[in-house]
């Protein structure tokens, strides 16, 4: 969650149903609003509300589905439509805050190892219809930024389709995701050790994709040598390998997700980017508000690479 815009008040009717006090100023995302509340006994708590404008996500299903089997998620102590109130984390120690990338890294890894397995709840969106989005998204960049390599994109949109082929199959056994599993989107406790999961934008499918979104976070980190690559393929590898997976990674996993999301980027300054990933950052304004996310290789050449077997594994 990034804040920016000014926020409304909160709900009357929730805290009155809740026996809630606001407790400090609101952060605001790009599709909710947190307020720090206390409750009728003084706990530490937050509101959150997503924007009307936004479809249900399933995020406290999603979340409880993960808190049943012991999973580090934020807890959800009440919910009421768009609305949660969970409890209250550290805001100010996240894994963005940790100096060392290896260990963020790998601290986000075995965030990402205890969420793996869960079924999805029939109440999050399906990744299908979310890799259809970016299809088009890819699309409408392609044809409108003529230095977006059409190869890269053509190659894209050929792993996203048999990714969606492959999610649709009826005997595939999709799980639960948080597709948003970031660096700071892990926060620590008030007051304990340990790191837990915030702000899911939860869908069903395929686990691989989980990584992606650790891929395009902590750039400084992985440009600080000079070789962006060879950093998101160590970044990769410590990821699979704390989370449970095994393998090789290859070179070009990191490249297409890198690609994918530099697409909004190059369309807010098309003459400072060439599209090939060791010169393209994925950094700078969204004036579109939403950038393509970055793509995964199909389900059967990522069971190879990491060690999974297709479809088994929820719980």
């Amino acid at each position: 969650m990034t804040g920016g815009r000014a926020a409304a008040a909160p709900p009357g009717d929730l805290l009155r149903d809740w026996s809630l006090t606001v407790d400090g100023e609101p952060w605001s995302g790009h599709m909710s609003t947190v307020w720090p509340v206390r409750d009728g006994r003084g706990r530490e708590r937050v509101l959150k509300v997503t924007d009307a404008h936004h479809p249900p996500t399933g995020e406290a299903a999603a979340l409880r589905a993960w808190a049943e089997v012991g999973a580090p998620v934020v807890d959800v102590l009440d919910s009421r439509g768009p609305a949660l109130l969970l409890d209250r984390l550290d805001a100010t120690r996240d894994l963005a805050s940790v100096p060392d990338e290896a260990e963020a890294s790998g601290a986000l890894a075995d965030v990402l190892a205890g969420l793996r397995g869960v079924r999805a709840p029939a109440e999050v969106p399906r990744l299908a219809d979310e890799l259809r989005r970016m299809s088009a998204s890819i699309r409408t960049h392609r044809e409108q930024v003529p230095q977006l390599l059409t190869a890269e994109a053509d190659r894209a949109l050929g792993v996203l389709a048999d990714l969606v082929v492959e999610l649709e199959d009826p005997a595939a056994e999709l799980e639960l995701l948080h597709l948003d599993l970031h660096y700071l989107n892990v926060l620590a406790p008030c007051g304990q050790d340990g790191w837990v999961a915030i702000d899911p934008l939860p869908h069903a499918g395929f686990r691989e994709v989980e990584v992606v979104a650790a891929l395009r976070n902590r750039w400084d980190d992985a440009t600080a040598d000079g070789a962006p690559d060879a950093a998101l393929r160590r970044r990769l590898e410590v990821l699979c390998e704390r989370a449970g997976s095994t393998g090789t990674v290859p070179v070009s996993w990191p490249r297409r997700s890198r690609w994918t999301t530099c697409c909004g980027w190059c369309r807010a300054t098309p003459a400072r980017c060439s599209c090939r990933p060791t010169t393209c950052s994925p950094v700078g304004d969204r004036p579109s508000g939403r950038w393509c996310r970055g793509a995964a290789p199909g389900r059967a050449t990522t069971a190879r690479l990491t060690g999974h077997a297709p479809g088994r594994g929820t719980r």
